[in-house]
């Protein structure tokens, strides 16, 4: 049965990379550049970190993430916003520090807390544009993303700490975006 929770967070996960791309390149979708950049960074070293340890059911999510942000991230660069301001700059050197701390910590469960302080510094900019500009942003995107995260909380054999923290806290996180772009859709259009 996890197997087939696997494949569900799979398929989730590249359908959302097919509403974001669309989105963006029929622009409605303004991705914030230092959010992915960031993204795109920590799902590498996530997926370098997993394939080492030998966690099969989590590098393949890892691998779709990081070549999904990878392509968000490149869309960005022409068709995003922001990734320059000295805001976006000490997001980027708050991340950074987070995911030095965590290559150099031998503890897998500090490396862990780590990788979530980088990518809540990473969240930052994007929930401050969603709540400014709520009409740059695609809902339905996260949505996908927080399914595809649950699903893959499902695929789970063992649950430990470990291997329940990062999909839990993209559940939250997402869900705090969902939460934000149809409130502020709704409040910012009524004006």
């Amino acid at each position: 049965m996890e197997n087939i929770f696997l494949i569900m967070s799979v398929v989730f996960s590249i359908w959302g990379l097919v509403i974001g791309v669309k989105s963006i390149l029929k622009g409605y979708f303004k991705p914030q550049r230092m959010t992915r950049l960031l993204f795109f960074l920590i799902f590498v070293l996530l997926f370098v970190s997993l394939s080492v340890q030998g966690d099969v059911n989590s590098v393949y999510v890892a691998f779709i993430a990081m070549i999904s942000t990878c392509l968000i991230f490149i869309l960005s660069i022409k068709r995003g916003v922001g990734g320059v301001s000295l805001f976006d700059i000490l997001v980027l050197l708050g991340a950074v520090i987070a995911l030095v701390i965590w290559i150099v910590s031998n503890s897998p469960l500090f490396g862990l807390l780590m990788t979530l302080v980088a990518w809540s510094f990473a969240y930052i900019p994007t929930i401050i544009k969603s709540w400014k500009e709520p009409g740059t942003e695609d809902w339905f995107f996260y949505l996908v993303y927080i399914l595809a995260s649950v699903f893959s909380i499902l695929s789970i054999q063992e649950y430990t700490l470990a291997n329940l923290v990062f999909p839990l806290y993209l559940v939250c996180a997402n869900s705090i975006l969902v939460f934000v772009i149809i409130f502020r859709k709704r409040n910012f259009f009524k004006k």
